[in-house]
């Protein structure tokens, strides 16, 4: 009887805790309200103690003249950087969000970057498409990072399908090599690019001496079948390295004495 009040005491908290937060999924807020309040699922802390700031609130233009999201930045003194992304809703009261996605920095001291929509060409779609990029920048030695790369479909944000130039590029150096300490990107629309310097087995963290490399990813669309049915559909995206060149290591000291000449 014990354990079975247990489990039924479970199962009410889990219905009471989705509901909540289906409830902050589908209310609709102001502004002006975004802006005065704590980030969702959030309490207000003590003066000193765990305040939220608002580092900034700004529209998302997935169009040259036209918004459709709102996003808003957090930042605490004991908890990570909290993003939020609210949908817009144009409605007979005026313009209204709904929060669509949250991200979190894992950690107190890793800050997101600058956010950036951008519009590319994907392969196999005609069609222009917007995207969304909100990078993580994490504290400690390199340039370690994480990308969230959304694309908008019908003003909606889904999440595109992203590996990382490291990740791919794991066994495609020699025995020993890696890109341990991170890479640099830079998205907009004219290029996805990244670049970084590859270690070798001894190498000190800032003194990396088995090569430079530099490139471009790419994003293929690929239209899925929900349900099995050919007339109900969406887009997935994925977004992958499509070329790139590997250089000396000695290509960055050159450039950097062209740089400083």
């Amino acid at each position: 009887m014990g354990k079975l009040m247990g489990k039924m005491a479970v199962f009410f908290v889990f219905i009471f805790t989705s509901f909540i937060s289906y409830g902050e999924e589908t209310k609709l807020y102001t502004k002006e309200e975004i802006i005065a309040m704590v980030p969702p699922g959030e309490v207000p802390g003590e003066e000193n103690e765990n305040r939220w700031d608002l580092v900034y609130a700004l529209p998302i233009y997935n169009y040259p003249f036209f918004w459709t999201h709102f996003v808003t930045l957090h930042r605490s003194q004991k908890e990570a950087d909290k993003l939020c992304i609210y949908k817009r809703i144009d409605t007979k009261d005026g313009i209204r969000y709904q929060l669509s996605k949250c991200l979190r920095a894992d950690e107190g001291l890793n800050r997101f970057g600058e956010i950036r929509c951008f519009s590319w060409s994907p392969k196999n779609r005609k069609s222009v498409v917007w995207f969304l990029h909100v990078p993580l920048f994490y504290s400690g030695t390199g340039h370690f990072r994480k990308d969230w790369i959304f694309f908008f479909d019908k003003n909606e944000l889904n999440e595109v399908a992203f590996q990382p130039a490291p990740e791919w590029f794991k066994d495609k150096l020699n025995k020993g090599e890696g890109i341990w300490k991170g890479e640099h990107n830079d998205f907009n629309s004219e290029r996805l690019y990244f670049s970084s310097c590859i270690w070798k087995s001894g190498d000190g963290n800032g003194g990396p001496s088995a090569g430079f490399v530099e490139g471009t990813y790419d994003i293929i669309a690929e239209e899925v079948s929900i349900d099995g049915s050919i007339f109900n559909k969406k887009w997935k995206m994925n977004m992958v390295v499509d070329k790139y060149e590997r250089f000396p290591i000695e290509k960055i000291y050159e450039d950097e004495k062209k740089l400083y000449r």
